[in-house]
């Protein structure tokens, strides 16, 4: 792998990437906590989630030995503000395609912290030969992150209507997208 620790320079302050490693396992379970509550970005609900940093650990410790996985933190004057991870599937048919999932801490969000961990992401499965896809779905009403993933080469690939049920009986679709990184 060409470079653990990525340097990038942003509106708000320089941001470092690295591969994330069960000691971020606390940080880590605080920024999805903390994202989830806002109820909005993700299918899991703040009160469907139990938050446990020794299996957190453990998930970091296996994701970091995995030739087909790729998970990251984002690291700002010492603090982590943003998880990212591309997890492959485990059988042979899937083993292929990493499903993408980025947490970034509100007061860090708009200055290109997403942005840059998706771009590491990519960069980082192009370096793992049995990477050949990166898979995501987000929600049809988040326009500006489908923005970002489509700028960075994810193409549209479906449509899930009615997808996720509100607790209002809203529903809402998501949009599947994908990016080839085998060449």
């Amino acid at each position: 792998m060409r470079h653990l620790i990525s340097r990038h320079d942003l509106p708000g302050g320089p941001v470092r990437v690295r591969p994330a490693s069960p000691q971020d396992a606390d940080a880590v379970e605080a920024i999805v906590d903390a994202v989830l509550v806002e109820d909005r970005w993700f299918l899991t609900a703040p009160d469907e989630r139990v938050p446990d940093p020794d299996r957190r650990r453990a998930d970091l410790k296996q994701l970091g030995g995995e030739a087909n996985s790729v998970s990251l933190v984002a690291v700002r004057d010492g603090r982590v503000v943003g998880f990212a991870t591309a997890r492959a599937g485990r059988l042979r048919r899937t083993e292929h395609e990493a499903h993408v999932e980025i947490y970034v801490d509100a007061s860090h969000r708009d200055g290109g912290v997403g942005r840059t961990m998706i771009s590491e992401l990519i960069r980082r499965a192009r370096e793992r030969p049995r990477m050949l896809r990166l898979a995501l779905a987000v929600f049809v009403d988040n326009p500006r992150a489908a923005a970002v993933y489509q700028g960075l080469g994810f193409i549209r690939e479906g449509r899930r209507r009615g997808a996720c049920r509100e607790r209002d009986g809203t529903l809402r679709d998501e949009l599947l997208m994908a990016l080839d990184v085998s060449s």
